[in-house]
């Protein structure tokens, strides 16, 4: 079959057949400027992707072999379509360094950046992805632009902030590590399996959602890409007691050892604490524990009120991400709990940590234990809505 005339395939809608026929949708075009870094030469540039469970759909029942499945079904039919039609087919996965499809899609089409830096689309919501774009030489006719408000403005509630187990959205960007941890461990596994939580709370498309295969095919693809440093996510158990009360004494008297006294460490931890009264205060409290392999790396505990009580890292596991794991954690438990805030009371070891997790000082302060003069810092971070992340 000869290949249509390139005019032709989009005024009489031989493309969207060919889209249509594969689950695909048309998602726009625009003339490129050199801004856009489009291919040199390209006078025409039509989007392509999937919205609902339709292209699914069309995939398993080709599922292709492979270490990215979906990435090679989607090669095989856009480069069938663009050569059908006299385009060149492009590809978001294809790089370093990758084709700006963010920003090419906002030209395209009425999308908008959502506070989970994921771009929502008026009536898909968050449930719509674009899997290529067809580069053609051509300046062709656009079709009709469509446009709609951004949901977002009018969204008060923002329930796609607090959804996050892991706050893994916000304003210093999006934290794929924490991500990444939960979905390998226990507590990851609703969002394995069913999608983005954060996605999930979103009220816009919901008929437009994936299908959990293909939503858990999304996500394991997302986990593989990640590097694995071992650490797991998981909330406190009654026998984790003696290890946790070990750590918290370890972690005292070697972690703080440059910035306190030998007699400051032995008032703030004169042995190690019995493993009952460890065990009533973290059920007490809401729990975490940040393993690596058999070994407890970390514990921090959350209470109603939005104090972080207690918050310590394995001696020997410094500076390995367990701090920042836990703290993902603990502020995702607060924002689901609607809590406005979270305090702490913060050593002049951790002060810097806490800093750089987005606490301010409050008030500096003294505390004596034992005829021993300690001092900390009462810190503060309002849980405020994150500004939309930007794309890039």
């Amino acid at each position: 079959m000869p290949p249509a005339d390139k005019n032709d395939a989009l005024q009489t809608g031989t493309l969207q057949k060919l889209l249509t026929a594969q689950g695909l949708i048309l998602r726009g075009a625009f003339h490129p400027t050199d801004e856009d870094d489009a291919p040199t030469g390209t006078g025409t540039l039509i989007m392509v992707g999937n919205a609902g469970p339709e292209m699914w759909q069309t995939f398993q029942s080709t599922h292709p072999d492979g270490a990215d499945p979906l990435n090679h079904w989607t090669r095989q039919v856009l480069e069938t379509v663009a050569e059908r039609t006299g385009a060149t087919a492009l590809f978001p996965f294809e790089g370093p360094p990758y084709w700006p499809f963010l920003r090419w899609a906002a030209r395209a089409e009425g999308v908008y950046p959502s506070p989970l830096g994921m771009m929502i689309h008026p009536r898909f919501g968050l449930w719509h992805a674009w899997r290529g774009a067809l580069a053609f030489r051509d300046q062709l006719d656009l079709p009709e632009r469509t446009q709609a408000a951004n949901p977002c403005d009018t969204c008060s509630d923002k329930p796609c902030l607090t959804a996050c187990p892991v706050s893994a959205f916000g304003n210093a960007g999006y934290d794929t590590t924490a991500c990444a941890a939960w979905l390998r461990g226990l507590g990851g596994s609703d969002c394995v399996t069913r999608g983005c939580a954060a996605r999930h709370a979103c009220p816009e498309g919901k008929g437009y959602r994936y299908e959990p295969p293909q939503a858990a095919l999304h996500m394991a693809s997302f986990v593989a890409g990640r590097p694995d440093n071992g650490l797991r996510l998981r909330d406190y158990r009654s026998e984790d007691a003696p290890a946790l009360a070990q750590l918290f004494y370890d972690s005292v008297h070697h972690a703080a050892a440059d910035e306190s006294t030998p007699a400051q460490r032995s008032a703030w931890a004169p042995k190690v604490p019995d493993k009952d009264w460890i065990h009533s205060r973290m059920s007490a409290c809401v729990t975490f524990i940040v393993t690596q392999g058999s070994v407890i790396s970390g514990f921090a505990n959350l209470e109603q009120s939005g104090l972080i009580d207690m918050f310590y890292v394995h001696a020997d596991r410094q500076r390995l991400g367990v701090g920042r794991l836990l703290y993902r954690r603990i502020e995702g438990a607060a924002r689901n709990m609607g809590l406005p805030r979270l305090t702490a009371d913060v050593s002049i070891t951790a002060r810097p940590f806490f800093e750089s997790m987005g606490f301010t000082v409050i008030t500096p302060q003294t505390i004596t234990l034992d005829s021993v003069e300690l001092s900390n810092f009462v810190m503060e971070k309002p849980l405020t809505r994150s500004a939309p992340l930007q794309p890039r």
